[in-house]
């Protein structure tokens, strides 16, 4: 589905996901996807880029006792934490990125 979105909006969220960077590696290589909740992800990002390539972002549970999320790139098996604040502002900005 497409939409019309605000361009500042697109542009602060594509500035925080370019300065992205995992805090920790969790795990190589799972098929588990449940036990990190990225098999239903609360935040999932696609960008799509002029050769129709895409790379998708999947976050998914919060660590318990920490400020970090589970996240993975989709064609990745590699799972890894970001910081809650991160996770905070790109679920905020989608919310308010529909004109």
């Amino acid at each position: 589905m497409r939409e019309k979105a605000k361009n500042y909006q697109v542009m602060d969220i594509l500035r925080k996901l370019e300065n992205l960077k995992a805090e920790e590696l969790i795990k190589e290589k799972t098929e588990r996807l449940l036990e990190f909740g990225l098999d239903q992800p609360d935040v999932e990002i696609t960008l799509t880029l002029e050769d129709d390539s895409a790379k998708t972002l999947l976050v998914g549970d919060k660590i318990p006792r920490t400020d970090s999320y589970c996240a993975k790139v989709a064609d990745s098996d590699i799972i890894f934490t970001i910081k809650k604040d991160v996770v905070d502002e790109l679920e905020k900005d989608l919310s308010e990125i529909r004109e």
